[in-house]
């Protein structure tokens, strides 16, 4: 009965699991049958959208973009460009490419307003990953419980087994019994051998038995052998500014840690294969004691991610470090701060100046790009008509000078 009910219930819990198989493929191919067509009205719709945040050109027009486009999870990449320069790109740094992969739809759309000229590339998932992942989810909720279920039974009838066994030593044991009772034609001589050997066996079992009590107290008493280790103390220098790493008035790095930081983080992006960008944004008429500096520095803080890689500089700027970006990348980065902060300090007679370098393929240090950074910055001052400066290595060049020198 046992035998058919195991042999019932494997069938029942492989049809199980097939069907839970079956319908995470039933749901993805569901899901690319209709893919090309939802794709094609996803790409539409956005660029309608788009069209219309641009012709209305809106006070809040990030905010507005982001909402035309949507839910980014629908794009693999996407980039929006006007007259050649980046207002839009997801993910952060990522360059759109043509792909060969049947889970991808590759798109392009243009249009000129005014005289403007726009320009949307990107890909789009056919098998949208949260798609994939809500399928794979009920599939392996199914699994699971039918996973759960087999064990709980397994363990029921292991369990079953056992008393079953339990039961079959224990009237084994009563026939034992009654054998010895009815077979008495032992001699007394061979019955008090076996007791002395059964007592001198209980002896030597008691012995070892207070030898391991005894080696254990032994080992309690023992001390352990790192008892008296203490940990290393570590006598840390005081720093040049008693107050802590950030400036109280601007919530920005101390100036005299931007070498020291800026040399770090060069070593890991030259390590890691990465690019890196320095920022000097200048900030004139702006105190560093008013309200509206504190209030430009967390919107950086927010911009750039990371606090610690934001620091006070000379008397009116600020430095920021930005990992995983090149110089195309930084001068898009940098219109987006230059517009939103001229914004914020127009009516406090504010300018706003940014000069750009970039580590490229170089093994530089952090003089180096400070100074480069610096005299970006210069020339960003002197251009009212261009008021943000990047310097730009040729990398064909210096590649050209590392092999020969």
């Amino acid at each position: 009965m046992k035998n058919k009910f195991v042999l019932g219930y494997s069938i029942f819990i492989s049809f199980v699991f097939l069907v839970a198989l079956s319908l995470f493929g039933i749901n993805l191919f569901s899901e690319y049958s209709i893919g090309k067509a939802r794709t094609q009205r996803r790409i539409d719709f956005m660029t309608s959208s788009v069209k219309k945040i641009v012709q209305e050109n809106p006070k809040d027009f990030s905010q507005k973009m982001t909402k035309a486009i949507g839910d980014l999870n629908d794009f693999s990449t996407l980039q929006i460009k006007v007259n050649g320069k980046i207002i839009f790109s997801y993910p952060d740094g990522i360059t759109p490419e043509t792909s060969t992969s049947k889970l991808l739809k590759n798109f392009s759309e243009s249009f000129r307003i005014d005289e403007n000229f726009y320009y949307i590339i990107g890909n789009l998932y056919i098998i949208r990953p949260i798609q994939i992942f809500n399928a794979a989810k009920v599939s392996f909720l199914i699994i699971l419980i039918a996973t759960l279920i087999t064990i709980i039974l397994i363990i029921s009838i292991s369990n079953k087994d056992s008393k079953d066994s339990d039961e079959k030593m224990d009237s084994s044991d009563d026939d034992l019994k009654s054998i010895d009772d009815i077979d008495l034609s032992f001699s007394i001589e061979e019955s008090e051998s076996f007791e002395e050997n059964s007592t001198e066996e209980l002896n030597i079992s008691d012995e070892n038995l207070d030898f391991e009590e005894e080696k254990f107290e032994l080992e309690e008493e023992l001390p352990l052998p790192n008892q008296d280790e203490k940990p290393m103390e570590i006598n840390v220098p005081e720093t040049e500014n008693p107050m802590g790493l950030f400036s109280p008035n601007t919530g920005l790095g101390w100036e005299s840690y931007i070498n020291t930081r800026l040399e770090n983080e060069l070593k890991r992006a030259i390590s890691s294969e990465i690019d890196l960008s320095v920022f000097i944004i200048k900030l004139q008429n702006i105190s560093r004691s008013d309200e509206l500096f504190r209030d430009l520095c967390d919107y950086l803080s927010i911009l750039f991610q990371f606090k610690d890689l934001l620091f006070e500089y000379k008397d009116d700027c600020i430095l920021c470090i930005k990992l995983s970006m090149n110089v195309d990348e930084a001068l898009a980065f940098a219109d987006k701060i230059h517009v939103d902060l001229s914004s914020k300090i127009k009516n406090a007679g504010g300018k706003c100046s940014i000069g750009i370098t970039s580590r490229s393929v170089r093994m530089v240090g952090a003089q180096r790009l400070l100074k480069e950074a610096d005299e970006a910055l210069k020339r960003a001052e002197a251009d009212e008509s261009s008021p943000i400066i990047a310097f730009r290595v040729d990398n064909t060049k210096y590649r050209k000078f590392i092999e020969t020198n």
